[in-house]
């Protein structure tokens, strides 16, 4: 085996070389394939993106529902300022003006609008008036007509709700076309329109004609913006950075030790190779096998490199994306709180509209002279108990103790006028119902003497022309000795009365006199 004069350690040595190049290489190729595989930065980049993106989404939906609890907002106050203002124009017109009417100046305006759900041509719109004993508005002066217009009520800021389609006035051309005249004769002196609606041009409709206009608003406009094809290529790359080069740290550390070992073995290759020990067609070889090794070894080396560059920079856009999260769930919360102040102020508005709203139909039934769910004719108050209760009934002892708790007492009918408020609001409840149903306690009784009959004030009734024909009639064990009014299903007042037994249940009305002022 000596015989050719070969160092023991020659061979091995040669020969190993480029088996220890080829398993270094092998290892690093494993270790970086691994590395690539694993991607775990990556795969939570891409988590982080697309929670990112369902929050914003979120958010979006978030904001439009605010926007959209803004605008409600926005509306209610305005509703609250034109509640607000009716009322001032209610109590300023009160034993001014009618109920139902305002006061300006020194006349007093009626909307029709009250009373019709749909809208009138002008001459049913006059003789409605007439009815009224009233007329068309007619105005002298452009600022009379300015102001009148000015106490329409306000749905939204600067729109009259019953400007949409106008209101009738008492100005007309049909006696000669292009002659506008007022109707107290007097011709239009100043420019002005047939009717009260929102435009600042001449409008006239035909006298037949119902009232519409219709407000259009010009279309939002929208935009949007595409990416180019360059901003689009540098966002995919963006995203797309480090899918294959994510290693560890555990990894590059073991990477590093290879690579040392790998070098120190080329400087043992390069330094045999320079001292030309042997040059037979066996180191040759290893030699290159060697170089080939080591020209793989420093491309995986360039890589390697490139995979720690890219791994950094996949942390930190990681890292910009869990803070982008953090903002983004800030924001959220900030919106949910804006969300629930605004749901607290709708529910308070709401609360406050419907109490002045209730405060204004009271006010414009008693102008603010009786208590609530009471009438108001004249100077005095009533009460009809079926308003409160139609499941509540009394005897006739029972009801005026109801009235005395209320500060009242059963209802003295003194005037013919009274009679028909009475008769005409107990119909107006009825619902169908018979007359002997809707029977209501009043102050009048012959309990005292029979066929005497008083009121509680000790007025004793003379009149017997309300009475229904054969009443009173006293019938029964007991007898009837307490009056009952009701209605006339043929309109006619004077037979709205009868007598009952005072035991029996009924629904009762109380009077009493209203306040001198606004309550």
């Amino acid at each position: 085996m000596g015989g050719k004069g070969e160092s023991i350690t020659d061979f091995p040595q040669n020969d190993l070389m480029p088996q220890v190049l080829k398993t270094e290489v092998e290892q690093l190729r494993r270790v970086m394939s691994e590395t690539a595989q694993d991607g775990q930065t990556q795969q939570d980049f891409v988590k982080e993106h697309m929670s990112n993106q369902q929050i914003k989404l979120q958010l979006e939906s978030n904001k439009t529902h605010n926007d959209e609890l803004q605008k409600q907002l926005e509306l209610l106050q305005a509703e609250r300022a034109a509640l607000q203002s009716n009322t001032s124009d209610i109590v300023e017109s009160c034993g001014l003006c009618m109920p139902g009417w305002f006061l300006s100046n020194t006349s007093c305006y009626f909307y029709g609008k009250r009373q019709f759900n749909k809208g009138i041509n002008w001459t049913t719109s006059r003789e409605d008036c007439i009815r009224r004993g009233a007329d068309l508005a007619v105005f002298d002066t452009v600022e009379e007509h300015i102001m009148v217009f000015e106490r329409l009520p306000k749905v939204k800021w600067g729109t009259y709700l019953w400007g949409i389609g106008g209101l009738w006035i008492g100005l007309t051309d049909h006696q000669r076309e292009g002659t506008w005249k007022w109707i107290n004769n007097a011709t239009l002196n100043y420019t002005s329109c047939l009717e009260v609606v929102i435009t600042k041009k001449l409008v006239h409709k035909p006298l037949s004609s119902r009232r519409s206009l219709t407000l259009t608003t010009e279309s939002s406009q929208t935009q949007r913006t595409d990416m180019d094809g360059q901003l689009f290529k540098e966002t995919f790359q963006k995203v797309g950075t480090g899918f294959w080069n994510v290693p560890n740290s555990r990894v590059v550390l073991v990477s590093l030790g290879l690579l040392n070992a790998v070098l120190f073995i080329i400087a043992v290759v390069l330094g045999v190779m320079c001292a030309g020990v042997r040059e037979d067609s066996s180191l040759k070889d290893s030699h290159s096998a060697a170089l080939k090794l080591i020209g793989e070894l420093t491309d995986l080396r360039s890589n390697h490199s490139d995979l720690i560059e890219a791994e950094e920079k996949a942390k930190k856009d990681l890292q910009m994306k869990i803070q982008d999260r953090v903002k983004l769930k800030e924001q959220i919360q900030q919106q949910t709180v804006l969300n629930e102040n605004y749901q607290k102020q709708i529910q308070a508005l709401q609360t406050e509209k419907e109490k002045l709203q209730a405060n204004i139909t009271a006010l414009e039934g008693t102008c603010g002279r009786c208590p609530e769910k009471w009438n108001l004719l004249d100077s005095s108050c009533y009460f009809f108990s079926y308003i409160e209760s139609s499941y509540v009934t009394k005897s006739w002892q029972d009801s005026r103790m109801d009235c005395i708790g209320r500060e009242a007492d059963l209802i003295v009918i003194d005037s013919t006028e009274e009679q028909k408020f009475v008769s005409s609001t107990i119909y107006k409840m009825s619902g169908g119902r018979n007359v002997w149903e809707m029977g209501f306690w009043i102050g009048l009784t012959d309990r005292e003497t029979e066929g005497r009959w008083v009121w509680i004030n000790n007025v004793t009734e003379v009149d017997r022309r309300y009475w229904m024909d054969g009443e009173p009639n006293n019938i029964g064990q007991h007898g009837e000795d307490c009056g009952v009014t009701s209605y006339n299903t043929y309109d006619n007042i004077r037979k709205t009365r009868f007598d009952s037994f005072c035991r029996n249940n009924r629904y009762w009305i109380c009077e009493r006199k209203s306040s001198l002022g606004v309550s």
